[in-house]
């Protein structure tokens, strides 16, 4: 996109928001990130339009203008950017805008297919907005009892992970049965391969003989009921995963931990809550030690920022809510959050940026300060009303150079500018702990957006007592309301001024002051504390729809297209479990315990092996055709598929193309005037290419019958399906398509005649 963030507003990147919705779900588009910064190969500051990060895979969507690969300069920086990705491990998907917005069910289905697994196994709803867990990495320090003691200093420290690296034959499985023998939490060790459990259980023998011990395999749940320790593989596990509760051990070592970055690793430890997670290597020189820690914690299930915060990981916060009047009721919304060309529009409003500075220097004065704001524009604007009231403040962007945008960051750090006006490179990817103060200037529906700001100030330093946060709260309906911090922990008891999350001796002795009829001393230089309370209404239709399916995915389950549910929902046939408004639109989900009913409601099957050839064939009997593309495809599939019922789609397209060609090389109608085969003489490949794969196989596919594979060169038939296929099938198949065709084509001719008698 345009490296202008001015221009970032612009239609494509909501339209690109929504189409991603419709195919991944509400849920899963909750964890698309918008200009998630990264560094090139060069050392350069750059930015992913949308970044996807699953747990199984890191993916970067790109959207770029068409003029991109006309301008040689833009093309060659294009090839720096997309190689610097694929070098660190990104997954890069590229659109142009003009795609966006003329071929978006062919978006949607190739998004579903680059994320297949993702899909298929939930990973999109596991994604996790909090922070990771805290973790440490230890050495070997000559003997196992020193090693015992630096992860007792781990723990002590609120330390959750750490990675124990040990020389092969140095008694690291030792040390692990050990440490957790000595935690006494249920244990569960975890390998790559089936030989690593068998030799460990003898360990865990010897040195915790009171502890009852099994091997897991696939099937064998019974025995792992109710053992102390269960050992297994990580294949084993991630095939029997729903059996088991993500809080059901306490401790959980990981053995080879250079592997826990694969794919099924990792989604086994995702799953997992434990209040310790120890990984054990011996060849940490496979990435250095602390590139492998901070994968190692990457892959692991995450604090809630509540709980990081109880423990004394992070610092107290305190919130302060300023209404303003500004309206947000008539924004849209993108699926995940407010369109940002509406929110540009409704935020420039003079005296809400003056209230921001005037908050600031009534309350927090000489603070350091993060101000989050909705562009670059509004940076500045704030910035500048910053500098009016003698309070040095810069913007700060990495869109900067390197040497501005650093001299900036370090003039803050040595307190020369105390407030730093952001709206993209804040939001991850740096911290400074002196920051005290945040202003929540930029409204957000989005839980990963408002977290991600709310780390950059979280961080304990020395002298700091809290965080304080200023929410600025503007005007909406519930469904429409932004985002605050009493929303996001839930919290629906509102003090000015006072602890939103804090250790329980924190707030335990917050309340007894106020039963002495005291104000805390750390807040009286703040002059907002309040000691009555404030209701606060937490709804967040977020959180109720999490779990349902979106009419898209009802409509897949129906095997039917979005229009058809749209029109059963307008005619009152099909009535929502919940039904949200946000600005202009309404979003409608279902209860997925309503599935099977409304499946049964409409005759819906469930496909299996047993039932797709005879659904098959009788979808192709009921042949409805508003044009001739069904058959005509449906022939070519048969004709260019190899004996694994694959089909090269240049082969489909030389087939979709020759058809029509014939029949006008023949004078033969070929098409009714207002179809776009109608002119295939003047058609591209890559406009049949779109026409094809648009409406029929999208059909086919819908009903399962059909699929894409990942190299999107092909298509293939359903495996079920073409194995279920006989010879007698293929005959009768062409059969029903030609008579399908012919009475179609009696139909379009006597049209035609209607309007020109000399045809």
């Amino acid at each position: 996109m345009s490296p202008n963030p001015n221009q970032n507003s612009s239609s494509d990147e909501d339209l690109f928001v929504e189409i991603f919705q419709e195919a991944v779900g509400f849920s899963g588009v909750q964890s698309l990130q918008f200009q998630t910064p990264f560094v090139d190969v060069d050392g350069r500051p750059r930015y992913i339009d949308y970044a996807l990060q699953s747990g199984i895979a890191k993916y970067a969507f790109e959207v770029d203008g068409e003029y991109f690969h006309l301008v040689p300069a833009s093309y060659r920086d294009g090839l720096v950017r997309q190689n610097s990705l694929i070098h660190q491990g990104w997954k890069v998907y590229r659109w142009s805008d003009a795609q966006l917005r003329g071929e978006r069910d062919r978006i949607v289905d190739q998004l579903r297919l680059f994320l297949e697994r993702e899909l298929a196994t939930g990973a999109l709803d596991k994604r996790s907005v909090l922070p990771l867990q805290d973790g440490g990495a230890i050495e070997f320090r000559e003997h196992q009892t020193q090693a015992l003691a630096a992860l007792e200093e781990l723990r002590l420290n609120g330390k959750t992970i750490a990675l124990l690296t040990h020389a092969t034959g140095t008694g690291k499985t030792h040390v692990a049965v050990s440490d957790a023998r000595r935690c006494n939490y249920r244990t569960l060790y975890l390998a790559h391969t089936e030989k690593l459990p068998k030799q460990t259980a003898g360990r865990f023998h010897e040195l915790w003989p009171e502890a009852r011990t099994v091997i897991y395999k696939s099937g064998q749940h019974g025995t792992a009921r109710d053992a102390k320790v269960v050992l297994s593989t990580f294949q084993a596990m991630a095939r029997n995963l729903s059996r088991f509760d993500p809080k059901e051990f306490g401790y959980i070592v990981v053995d080879e931990a250079h592997h826990a970055v694969a794919d099924t690793f990792s989604e086994v430890i995702r799953h997992f809550e434990p209040r310790f997670l120890l990984g054990l290597t011996a060849t940490p020189e496979r990435c250095d030690d602390r590139s492998l820690l901070q994968m190692f914690r990457e892959t692991a299930h995450r604090l809630s920022l509540e709980e990081a915060i109880q423990r004394g990981l992070l610092v107290p916060i305190r919130c302060l809510r300023v209404e303003t009047n500004v309206d947000l009721h008539h924004l849209r919304f993108n699926g995940v959050d407010y369109a940002l060309k509406d929110l540009e529009k409704v935020i420039r409003v003079p005296g809400r940026d003056e209230l921001i500075a005037d908050v600031y220097r009534r309350h927090a004065e000489g603070r350091r300060a993060v101000c989050f704001c909705v562009n670059l524009d509004h940076s500045e604007r704030v910035a500048q009303l910053f500098r009016d009231r003698g309070i040095p403040a810069e913007t700060v962007t990495g869109r900067q150079p390197v040497e501005r945008r650093e001299a900036i960051l370090a003039s803050y750090e040595a307190g020369e500018v105390k407030v730093l006006c952001a709206c993209d490179m804040l939001n991850e990817g740096w911290d400074s702990p002196k920051t005290e103060v945040l202003l929540m200037a930029r409204p957000t529906l989005s839980k990963i957006l408002y977290v991600q700001q709310l780390g950059r100030g979280t961080r304990i330093a020395s002298g700091k007592e809290h965080l304080l946060v200023f929410d600025f709260v503007d005007r909406a309906d519930r469904f429409a309301q932004a985002l605050s911090l009493h929303r996001v922990f839930g919290k629906s008891e509102y003090r000015p001024g006072g602890l939103v999350a804090a250790p329980e001796e924190h707030l335990k002795a917050e309340n007894q002051a106020l039963e002495a009829g005291q104000i805390p001393e750390v807040v009286l230089g703040l002059n907002i504390y309040d000691t009555a309370l404030q209701p606060i209404d937490v709804f967040r239709w977020q959180d109720e729809a999490s779990g349902m399916a979106t009419a898209s995915e009802l409509a897949r389950e129906l095997r039917v297209g979005d229009d058809t549910v749209r029109q059963r929902i307008r005619r009152q046939e099909l009535v929502p479990d919940l039904v949200v408004p946000v600005g202009e639109r309404e979003y409608h989900f279902f209860r997925r315990e309503r599935l099977p009913e409304l499946l049964e409601q409409y005759g819906v099957q469930p496909l299996s092996d047993a039932t797709i050839r005879d659904e098959f064939l009788k979808f192709i009997e009921d042949g409805d055709m508003s044009a001739s593309y069904k058959p005509v495809l449906l022939l070519g599939m048969l004709d260019c598929a190899d004996n694994a019922g694959r089909v090269r789609v240049m082969d489909l397209v030389t087939y979709f193309r020759g058809f029509y060609a014939d029949r006008e090389k023949n004078g033969l109608v070929v098409e009714s005037r207002n179809v776009k085969m109608a002119r295939v003489s003047e058609m591209s490949d890559l406009e049949i290419e779109r026409t094809m794969l648009a409406m029929p196989f999208e059909k086919f596919e819908r009903k399962s019958f059909f699929r894409r594979l990942k190299d999107l060169a092909y298509v293939r038939f359903a495996e079920s399906l073409w194995r279920k296929l006989t010879a007698e099938d293929l005959v009768r198949i062409r059969q029903l398509a030609g008579d399908q065709l012919a009475q179609y084509y009696e139909r379009v001719v006597l049209r035609c005649r209607a309007l020109d008698p000399q045809i």
